[in-house]
């Protein structure tokens, strides 16, 4: 496993609220990954992780980062962005095999 693929961890739906969260992260970890949790992750605004334009930013922001190579939602919805060659997965779904 190439150990320098960075993800980029976001919320698209409701925020990470549980502290600590690093038991979350340790099977990616183990498998030679290397995690950004977004500030946003932990934003909350109503019942969201963030207003809509701050959950949209924080994707912006990490498609703009040449270092973070996956972007995955923590949980929510499946996401779709054809403009872009990057892959987006969902924690939750155990969409990535390892």
């Amino acid at each position: 496993m190439n150990n320098n693929i960075k993800i980029g961890i976001f919320c698209s739906s409701s925020p990470l609220l549980r502290q600590p969260k690093e038991s979350d992260y340790s099977f990616l970890r183990s498998k030679g990954f290397h995690i950004y949790e977004h500030p946003q992750v932990r934003k909350l605004y109503g019942h969201q992780a963030g207003t809509i334009s701050e959950r949209v930013s924080a994707i912006h922001e990490m498609l703009s980062d040449d270092s973070i190579d996956v972007l995955m939602a923590y949980w929510g919805g499946l996401i779709l962005i054809n403009c872009y060659l990057i892959w987006i997965m969902n924690f939750s779904k155990n969409i990535l095999s390892l």
